[in-house]
């Protein structure tokens, strides 16, 4: 039957949208150890492509980390090389690991928005600063240096500001661990909100000053801004035993969060969402999307190319292990997804999405040959190919 009306649609000279599908190596760290790690990916109204990502010495905590950018013109066939989000002359660099976690275009100024994370490499005992110790010891890391910073672009991500601390602004309680931006955020477009900057975060929000770490305290939010990044305002938290999120702006202006969860909580094989009605400032109670997760980020976006329908499009982990990174899709504004493509077969973590003008989707993704986090791949697909059966 398909066959059929293809024949009849070309004997008609309608012209047949194909399937479109194409991915390569950007970054390749096989021949050093370390990682390229963590990218985000966002398209600025100019149709410029910006990765922002982790030059990665060792692992999350105790090594060397530096923050990197890289654009394309032509949406993503080519990228420049990787530039330094922060001067030469950022003070503390060889005892600091610096982080890009969250960016976020806002399309009415022209801007784009990176938040930059620090942190000791070390203790003062020399011994390294790791996860476990930074969650239960807060304060005393911000006292060693832990801090943050926003980075801005006024021309289309080619030169970036100097990195302006804002860390006061993103902390709620002092024992509790700052609003930490951690994926891409957004614009809202529509509804009363339109126009507003948000941005998903995670916090550790234990109950009193931590002595020992309690996954349970995990949480996400959002922080959202209605001047341009000058000023920003904390959500409300999404619910316990959770860890990062990813959020979408659904046709109403509501935003969407899809999220994994902590370890220890009994459910951390399934991803959750919650919505917000009020533009970040409060959610509705987290519920299972029924999606299988490995305990790894996504990425997501949304389009209305669908026959008119809004569709989510999401890529992510769905197996017992970090590899076959699969793109999935929504109908019904993300509370249900089915698998469509395999889009990395082998090795592969964290990734992000984004929409070109042309309607095609770009996907960043961790990948290697060692491990799932080594190399930057990009991939470049459409509607057609992620609807076309799979081999």
């Amino acid at each position: 039957m398909m066959k059929s009306i293809v024949l009849t649609l070309l004997l008609a000279g309608i012209a047949i949208a194909e399937p479109q599908f194409q991915q390569r190596i950007i970054l390749d760290r096989d021949a050093n150890p370390g990682a390229y790690a963590i990218p985000k990916l966002v398209v600025t109204p100019e149709g410029t492509a910006i990765i922002v990502a982790q030059d990665r010495q060792g692992g999350d905590w105790g090594k060397p980390i530096s923050p990197f950018v890289m654009r394309s013109t032509d949406d993503g066939d080519t990228w420049s090389e990787p530039a330094s989000l922060v001067p030469a002359d950022f003070p503390g660099q060889k005892e600091l690991i610096i982080k890009p976690t969250g960016i976020v275009v806002d399309a009415l100024r022209g801007r784009i928005l990176v938040f930059v994370s620090a942190a000791p490499i070390n203790l003062p005992n020399d011994k390294p600063l790791m996860e476990k110790w930074f969650y239960r010891h807060i304060q005393e890391t911000r006292l060693l240096g832990r801090t943050w910073y926003l980075v801005t672009s006024d021309d289309d991500g080619q030169t970036w500001s100097k990195p302006k601390p804002i860390i006061d602004q993103l902390i709620n309680k002092p024992h509790w661990q700052e609003w930490s931006p951690v994926h891409s955020g957004l614009q809202l477009r529509n509804g009363p909100h339109k126009g507003r900057l948000v941005v998903p975060v995670r916090c550790y929000c234990p109950d009193e000053d931590p002595g020992t770490l309690d996954w349970r305290f995990q949480t996400n939010s959002a922080m959202f801004s209605d001047d341009g990044g000058e000023t920003w305002q904390l959500g409300a938290r999404t619910g316990d035993f959770l860890g990062e999120c990813s959020i979408t702006e659904r046709p109403d202006g509501s935003v969407y969060m899809n999220q994994r969860a902590s370890p220890g909580n009994g459910r951390a094989s399934e991803r959750w969402y919650t919505i917000s009605h009020d533009g970040g400032a409060t959610f509705e109670p987290t519920r299972t999307t029924g999606s299988p997760d490995v305990l790894c980020h996504v990425g997501l976006t949304t389009t209305n190319q669908q026959s008119g329908r809004p569709l989510m499009i999401m890529s992510g982990i769905l197996g017992i292990k970090r590899e076959q990174l699969t793109i999935s899709t929504s109908t019904d504004s993300g509370l249900t997804w089915a698998p469509k493509r395999v889009l990395e077969p082998g090795p592969a973590a964290y990734s992000d999405l984004a929409m070109l003008p042309n309607g095609d989707i770009l996907c960043v993704y961790e990948t290697g040959r060692r491990n799932s986090r080594q190399n930057l791949a990009i991939a470049r697909f459409n509607l057609h190919w992620v609807n076309e059966p799979n081999d």
